[in-house]
C-alpha cells in the first residue's frame, strides 16, 4: 500500500505599522500618533487561525531608519509569508509620501524598490495619506461630485481582476493595496 502525506504549512504574517507627522500642526501629530497606536493594538490582539501576528512599528523616524526597520522586520520572510504594511502620513499631490521630519518622502517607486529588496511573499499595503491613490493610479471618482455606484463597484472589481502596464507601481500580484484616498483627493 503506498501512502502519501501531505502537510500544509500555514504562512508566517508579519506586521509593520509606520508613522509619521512631516512638519505637519501638532494636530496631525497627535493623528499620526494615535492611528499607529490604534492599528498596532487592533492587529496584535488579533490571530490567524490562533497564531498571533507578529507586530512592530516606527514612529517619526527618517527615511534610513525605515528603510532599516523594513529591512529588520522582513529579513526571514518566505515567499509563501504574507506581510502587512501600514503607513500613516501626508501625502503630496505628486503620489510622495512624506515620511522623515525633513519632508523628504518616498516616491511610489522608491517605497516598491524597498519593499521588493526586503520582503518575501505577499504585501498587503495600506496607506492612509492624502494622495494615496497614487500608488495604484486607479482613480475612482476623481473630480465627480455625484457617485455613481454601479460605476465604482465595476471598477473596484476591475482593479483587482486586471493587472495592466499602466497600472502604477504596486500593481502586481504580490502587492495587494488599500488607500485612503484616490489619486486626486486629500
Amino acid at each position: 500500500t503506498k501512502t502519501d502525506s501531505f502537510g500544509v504549512t500555514e504562512p508566517v504574517r508579519r506586521t509593520l505599522v509606520i508613522g509619521n507627522a512631516t512638519g505637519g500642526s501638532d494636530d496631525s501629530d497627535t493623528r499620526f500618533s494615535n492611528d499607529v497606536g490604534v492599528m498596532y493594538n487592533t492587529l496584535t490582539w488579533g490571530s490567524f487561525y490562533g497564531e498571533k501576528n507578529n507586530v512592530s512599528y516606527i514612529r517619526n523616524s527618517t527615511k534610513a531608519q525605515i528603510n532599516n526597520k523594513i529591512k529588520n522586520t522582513f529579513a526571514s520572510t518566505k515567499d509563501g509569508d504574507i506581510s502587512y504594511i501600514f503607513i500613516t502620513c501626508h501625502g503630496g499631490v505628486d503620489g510622495t509620501l512624506g515620511i522623515d521630519n525633513q519632508n523628504i518622502g518616498y516616491s511610489p517607486r522608491e517605497l516598491r524598490n524597498v519593499i521588493d529588496s526586503n520582503v518575501k511573499g505577499t504585501v498587503i499595503l495600506m496607506v492612509t495619506s492624502c494622495f494615496s491613490g497614487n500608488l495604484v493610479q486607479n482613480d475612482l471618482v476623481a473630480n465627480s461630485t455625484e457617485v455613481d455606484m454601479p460605476a465604482v463597484n465595476d471598477k473596484i472589481i476591475s482593479a483587482f481582476q486586471n493587472i495592466d502596464s499602466n497600472s502604477g507601481e504596486f500593481r502586481t500580484p504580490k502587492y495587494h493595496v488599500m488607500t485612503a484616498a484616490n489619486k486626486s483627493e486629500y
